[in-house]
C-alpha cells in the first residue's frame, strides 16, 4: 500500500545534519540564537522545538548549543566585551537566571524587637526594623527567597 500525501521535507537523516550543523553554528557564532540558526539555514524557529521534539541527536545538539550560549554571554559580560546589564537580561531570559534575596533576621528570644537585614545581590544591607509580637524564639535565624 502506498502513502499519500506530500512527502515528508524534514527527514530523520535531514535533522541529523541540522544537529550537527547547529553545534557548528553555536562554536563559531559570537552569542549563539536558536533564532537566527534556523533564519541562516532557511526556515522558521519553532521547527527547533519540533526537530527536538523528534529527534534525540537534534535535542542533544540543542543542549550542547544553550550551553555554549551561556558560556559565551557569561564570559563577553566578565569581560565587558557585553554590556552587562543587557547580558544579565538576556541570560534571565534565555537560560533561566533569576535575582535571588536574602533575608537575615538576628535579635533577642524574649518578645523583643527583631532587625531584618534585607540583602540583595550580596552587596549591600537595608536594615529595617520590626517589632515581633507572636513567639520569636520560633523564628528561623535564616530565611531565602
Amino acid at each position: 500500500m502506498s502513502s499519500l500525501g506530500r512527502p515528508k521535507k524534514y527527514t530523520p537523516e535531514f535533522i541529523d545534519k541540522e544537529a550537527v550543523a547547529l553545534v557548528e553554528y553555536a562554536k563559531d557564532a559570537a552569542v549563539p540564537f536558536k533564532q537566527e540558526f534556523a533564519i541562516k539555514r532557511g526556515y522558521y524557529s519553532q521547527l527547533i522545538s519540533r526537530f527536538a521534539k523528534e529527534n534525540d541527536s537534534f535535542c542533544e545538539a540543542l543542549k550542547v548549543m544553550e550551553d555554549i550560549q551561556l558560556i559565551k554571554l557569561v564570559k563577553g559580560m566578565l569581560s565587558k566585551r557585553l554590556n552587562v546589564s543587557a547580558t544579565i537580561f538576556t541570560l534571565k531570559n534565555v537560560a533561566g537566571w533569576r535575582d535571588n534575596q536574602k533575608v537575615e533576621l538576628s535579635g533577642g528570644i524574649g518578645g523583643g524587637e527583631t532587625k531584618i537585614y534585607i540583602v540583595t545581590n550580596q552587596d549591600s544591607k537595608k536594615e529595617t526594623d520590626v517589632g515581633i509580637t507572636h513567639n520569636p524564639s520560633r523564628i528561623p535565624k535564616e530565611i531565602c527567597i
